[in-house]
């Protein structure tokens, strides 16, 4: 088996790129390389055609046959990082990229690239223009992770206080517990939106019609569980405006990698949103369905913690729950990215190094130690303050 997988990753296979690569430069031109892996598979057109995402074996090429022309963007770049001693190092005659570069998946670049495009991913399901900070209503996705089979009153008298709310509202058509959740969450928002520059949290004197009334999650995080399991568990109940507090923290809403990458703001903000997603867990842990919002949470919270967390609100996930979520985190990600051309695997390696790193100062406005063994070493990444680099954390291990 294992010569027949040394002979599979080694041979060499002619072929026509046609859908461009990470560079986009070979369109058409055709070349030899050796297969290292396939990372995926899908079926395509009428006839259903097989198509296999390949992972390919560095080799060397001349860059005219590969497309690249001498004044090209990427030759600059390996121009430009040649003349860093810190990115290249010299082998005989031969000059090999370092093992601290921008295209490294525990780099600076890469961090900061990986957190902005989740905070837009995430201000997009929550429904929030990213710069103009303005509701709007049909870029609010969490509706769909709403479903009325999921929800109960938690008692008769919940359910006639919102039917009497309802009628008060000049609304006659049926009530239920997700229906005021939607309109809830939707009047939260727009709140929100109206009090941002108060840094205020949700709370029960926020003027919001159903906010005192209680329900009950039945739903699960975990697609692979038996739904009717949640209705033999006691769940919490909880008033509407807890439930939708999380999801309309002031911290949560307004974060954006501008502030991120200023030190005096950064270290309030992560302590923010580790009590925020904390919150959503045992409030709302219906959002976490939203693939981005899960990503994000696990920033913060890893899936042992979360789990454990779970299970204290009634909410029970398999054992393999963690690595299920985890892999399709990753390759949603990489999908939805237009600029990500990466493994699954490098790209969960970038956001256990963001992990860390968030952990890290997390864990050091705690009083905590912060240095994070990850991959054989230890390091802290960098955060850019301006045009200047300064190290966050450092490389002290004691």
């Amino acid at each position: 088996m294992s010569q027949t997988r040394e002979a599979r990753n080694h041979s060499t296979i002619e072929y026509t790129e046609t859908d461009g690569g990470p560079c986009g430069q070979l369109g058409g031109i055709t070349t030899g390389h050796k297969v290292r892996r396939i990372l995926g598979e899908r079926r395509i057109g009428r006839n259903d055609t097989v198509q296999y995402l390949i992972e390919w074996y560095p080799r060397w090429h001349e860059p005219a046959k590969v497309g690249l022309d001498d004044d090209g963007a990427i030759i600059e770049e390996w121009n430009a990082m040649k003349q860093d001693k810190a990115m290249t190092v010299q082998v005989g005659d031969i000059t090999y990229l370092g093992d601290e570069v921008p295209s490294d998946n525990d780099h600076e670049v890469a961090l900061s690239r990986m957190a902005e495009f989740l905070i837009k991913k995430i201000k997009g399901e929550l429904g929030i223009k990213l710069r103009a900070k303005k509701y709007e209503s049909d870029k609010h996705n969490f509706g769909k992770n709403i479903e009325e089979q999921d929800w109960e009153f938690a008692s008769p008298s919940e359910l006639a206080m919102a039917q009497q709310l309802r009628r008060d509202a000049g609304k006659s058509d049926n009530v239920s517990a997700a229906k005021i959740l939607q309109e809830s969450l939707n009047e939260g928002l727009k709140w929100r939106m109206r009090n941002m520059a108060q840094n205020n949290s949700i709370d029960d004197t926020t003027p919001l019609r159903y906010g005192e009334v209680k329900l009950v999650y039945y739903g699960e995080v975990d697609d692979d569980l038996d739904p009717e399991a949640a209705f033999t568990v006691k769940r919490p109940r909880h008033p509407v405006y807890e439930i939708i507090a999380p999801l309309l923290d002031f911290a949560f809403v307004e974060m954006s990698t501008d502030d991120w990458e200023n030190p005096r703001v950064l270290p309030v903000s992560v302590k923010r949103l580790v009590c925020v997603f904390k919150m959503m867990i045992k409030h709302a842990p219906f959002a976490l369905k939203a693939n981005y919002v899960m990503f994000f949470a696990r920033l913060f919270i890893c899936s042992d913690k979360m789990s454990e967390m779970l299970k204290k609100e009634g909410i029970l996930v398999s054992e393999d729950w963690a690595r299920k979520t985890r892999a399709e985190m990753c390759w949603r990600y990489r999908e939805d990215n237009k600029y990500e051309f990466r493994s699954a695997h490098d790209v969960l390696d970038t956001a256990l190094h963001l992990r860390d790193w968030l952990q890290d100062i997390w864990r050091k406005q705690e009083g905590l130690p912060t240095v994070h063994k990850y991959g054989g070493f230890f390091r802290r990444p960098y955060m850019r303050n301006g045009m200047v680099r300064r190290a966050e954390g450092g490389m002290d291990l004691d």
